[in-house]
């Protein structure tokens, strides 16, 4: 991918996200190419701090990590727990209906209902399903 890039674009630079980050080789000819290499386990961090480094950007290093007040989770319904969960492992609102025996707009109904429990939308609700579905305890 990275030399169809360099074809294209030579001014190009991409940033790799490996799980053997730390035995990946850069392979000689595009070495300007991949400017980072970058472990998957740590990868939301570090993609925005070479992002930031690569554009010039100010980076805070306070990424969202995902973070909640429980009381705001405790605010959701058990229904709601389940979408939000659903959410997490990536299922679509049709899949989700299905599971739940529920319409595809009833489940859009949870997902609003959630967003505005947790007073948050769009990807950062999506990141914090997912980092949810990671935990044990929520």
């Amino acid at each position: 991918m990275a030399k169809a890039l360099k074809v294209l674009n030579p001014e190009a630079r991409v940033i790799v996200l490996s799980s053997h980050a730390s035995t990946f080789l850069r392979p000689p000819e595009l070495r300007d190419t991949i400017c980072a290499v970058i472990d998957k386990a740590r990868a939301f961090e570090e993609l925005l701090q070479e992002i930031a480094a690569i554009t010039g950007m100010a980076y805070s290093g306070q990424a969202d990590d995902g973070q909640l007040p429980r009381e705001a989770l405790a605010q959701l319904t058990q229904r709601e727990r389940q979408v939000l969960e659903r959410m997490g492992r990536g299922e679509s609102n049709k899949t989700m209906a299905e599971e739940l025996a529920l319409s595809v707009r009833t489940v859009e109904s949870h997902r609003r209902n959630i967003a505005t429990k947790l007073g948050c939308s769009g990807a950062r609700l999506i990141r914090i399903a997912t980092l949810l579905q990671q935990r044990v305890d929520w």
